[in-house]
């Protein structure tokens, strides 16, 4: 049963109120559309397309959407097959027989449904051999670094892991099976045909088109400051991040509020597509996660506190996106920011809160119980930061108003409480946090959280100077990024710097955390380890870690 125009409208009111209430004049900020059988009801938007030009946002100015891309990537694969001009199980090396013989087992509803085994591209090139978004690789750099990897994650079809390589690739497949760039294929097969006069694939047009331009408040100049980046690093006030990349299929759509709203609309009525391709095809997928969605054609199906969803998010540089529909109820909603701070999909949930469709479950039962807190003193000593050297995570215990505070892997802080002599805990025990009674230096924590999990986190070595750092020095080179990275010892650890002027993205410095292995917490990509390897006691090559994308440096002699 559909909402009416009225409950609409005051869901968006209170979107705004939430908000959109402290985003000043010249601010960046948002926008939120309600439609009801894909007709528009009731919208609400704040803040500027750009500061300097000072024109206000509205449902007409594209922003970039990040990966809600992928529906009219997944929308171009279904008309193709629907044309009989590819199939679901056409094999990629028949279609792109120059990929490499590892993607032999390869198939297009792989890279449709998120069960490749493909590595992330994203993390290689972005997060690991630091191309910058001001000076991104180009389609064809993107498609070698896929080709240089040479090996699968896991047997293809057998789990669901999302990846960004899975859309440009199936964008790439589109080029090939007709003869044009994606951008001007979508234009003439899908933007235009909908309406979608406000909407650019960015392969397909000069970037002086208008746009809403996307901030963040960390430092993405071009030049890797590092008095800027890395731990401690202050935040700074709202910059622009004047994107400029071209691989497109997991991102590169440029679309308004009004437009998206279109392509939600074609979920429930669609014309480009039969209704039977629809729902048997796009809307139906192999598996269904851990969370009650499946995924298929760039759309996350399932449900949404028992009611059907269908949709997509993003979030890339200084904007994000979010695309949701209802099928039962016959509502979309779209919501899209360009700043990083507010995300589109919070807009989303206000909207959903106020209509009775909430995300979170309201039940009578009792707030969980808290332990007294301990009269002692809280264990000044533990103060300090902490490695998990099993799942590469950081923990930081602070000192608040007299009290404990902890952060896990860049989390906001939990208060904590003393519970006798060995244990502080968050609210509801969650996490719970165990050391020795005795230890008056740092000792090892043993952390339990709230999904069962126990770790013991270690902590951090002092910082003793460069000279302990001297023998981490060197040039080291990573066959599958085609990158080298110098390191260099600094007083707090080491530095790397990338070879390639054009890559100075990933040029951090690195704390150390516990012996032959460094820490880097950046706003950008957050988080960040190497461990160094050895061979006959000397430093030989180092590792990458973060989840997939953990890749191999080894160490060059040096010139």
């Amino acid at each position: 049963m559909s909402a009416s125009s009225a409950v609409l409208e005051r869901a968006v009111a209170e979107a705004r109120r939430k908000y959109f209430s402290g985003i000043r004049s010249g601010d960046p900020g948002g926008v939120v559309l309600v439609s009801s059988h894909g007709r528009q009801e009731a919208f609400a938007a704040a803040g500027t397309a750009s500061p300097q030009s000072d024109e206000p946002l509205t449902l007409r100015i594209p922003f970039d959407t990040g990966s809600v891309a992928k529906i009219v990537t997944g929308l171009a694969i279904a008309i193709l097959e629907e044309e009989g001009a590819l199939s679901p199980t056409a094999r990629l090396r028949d279609i792109l027989p120059e990929f490499p013989a590892y993607g032999d087992r390869l198939r297009v509803e792989h890279l449709l449904h998120q069960e490749s085994g493909l590595r992330n591209y994203f993390g290689l090139l972005y997060y690991r051999a630091g191309w910058h978004p001001r000076l991104s690789p180009s389609p064809d750099e993107v498609f070698q670094a896929l080709c240089r990897v040479g090996s699968l994650a896991f047997e293809p079809g057998s789990k669901y892991e999302y990846c960004d390589s899975n859309y440009f690739l199936l964008a790439r497949i589109v080029e090939h099976v007709r003869g044009e760039r994606f951008g001007a294929f979508a234009r003439s097969r899908i933007l235009d045909p909908l309406g979608m006069k406000d909407t650019y694939v960015s392969d397909d047009v000069v970037r002086t088109r208008a746009h809403a331009e996307g901030y963040v408040d960390y430092a993405i100049d071009l030049a890797s400051p590092f008095e800027l980046r890395g731990i401690g690093a202050p935040r700074t006030a709202l910059q622009p991040v004047r994107l400029d990349y071209r691989h497109v299929g997991a991102e590169g759509l440029y679309a308004s509020a009004h437009d998206l709203a279109l392509l939600a609309k074609h979920i429930l009525f669609p014309s480009l597509v039969s209704p039977e391709t629809m729902r048997h095809r796009i809307l139906r997928t192999p598996r269904v996660r851990d969370d009650g969605f499946g995924y298929g054609y760039g759309l996350n199906v399932g449900t949404y506190h028992d009611r059907r969803f269908i949709g997509h998010d993003g979030a890339i540089w200084g904007y994000t996106a979010s695309l949701a529909v209802f099928p039962d109820e016959e509502l979309e909603i779209v919501a899209l920011t360009n700043r990083e701070d507010l995300g589109a999909w919070d807009l989303r949930s206000a909207v959903l809160d106020a209509i009775g469709i909430t995300g979170e479950k309201r039940t009578c039962a009792r707030p969980a119980t808290k332990s007294a807190p301990s009269s002692k003193k809280p264990p000044e000593h533990l103060v300090g930061m902490y490695f998990d050297p099993e799942a590469s995570r950081a923990l930081e215990l602070a000192q608040k108003d007299g009290g404990l505070t902890v952060s896990i892997s860049g989390s906001a802080p939990i208060d904590l409480d003393r519970v006798g002599t060995q244990t502080l805990q968050g609210p509801g025990g969650n996490p719970t946090i165990s050391f020795p009674a005795t230890q008056r230096r740092r000792p090892a924590l043993t952390v339990h959280e709230g999904d069962g999990e126990t770790s013991t986190f270690v902590p951090f070595i002092g910082r003793t100077g460069r000279r302990s750092f001297l023998e981490y020095e060197g040039p080291f080179h990573c066959a599958e990024l085609a990158t080298t990275f110098d390191v260099e010892a600094v007083d707090t650890g080491i530095r790397l710097r990338n070879r390639d002027p054009r890559r100075p993205s990933m040029d951090l410095d690195y704390t150390p955390t516990i012996h032959d292995r460094f820490w880097s917490r950046d706003p950008y990509p957050e988080l960040i380890e190497i461990r160094f390897l050895r061979e006959a006691d000397a430093v030989c090559a180092f590792v990458y870690r973060g989840g997939r994308e953990d890749l191999l440096f080894t160490r060059l002699p040096k010139a």
